[in-house]
């Protein structure tokens, strides 16, 4: 399953946000969008290739503050 996350601090990196979803489960490709570092908004795509597990990340990490910045997941829509 393909996440959203969005709100991300600009401090947030890649390895900080796979710690974290991997916490609920298995986590595949995270990709960052390509932003300036000073835009304080940013977003990336987390794969998770179990469901359950996914949702559960989702339940637990939305609104969560990460970086300083509260994020929020949902599924994306696209295909993996």
């Amino acid at each position: 399953m393909k996440l959203y996350v969005g709100n991300l601090s600009a401090k947030t990196s890649e390895d900080q946000l796979r710690k974290e979803f991997a916490k609920y489960g298995k986590v595949g490709n995270i990709k960052m969008n390509q932003v300036p570092i000073e835009t304080s908004y940013r977003f990336c795509f987390v794969e998770m290739p179990f469901e359950n597990q996914a949702k559960i990340a989702i339940r637990e990490l939305d609104g969560k503050t990460i970086g300083g910045q509260i994020i929020n997941i949902k599924e994306s829509g696209l295909s993996s």
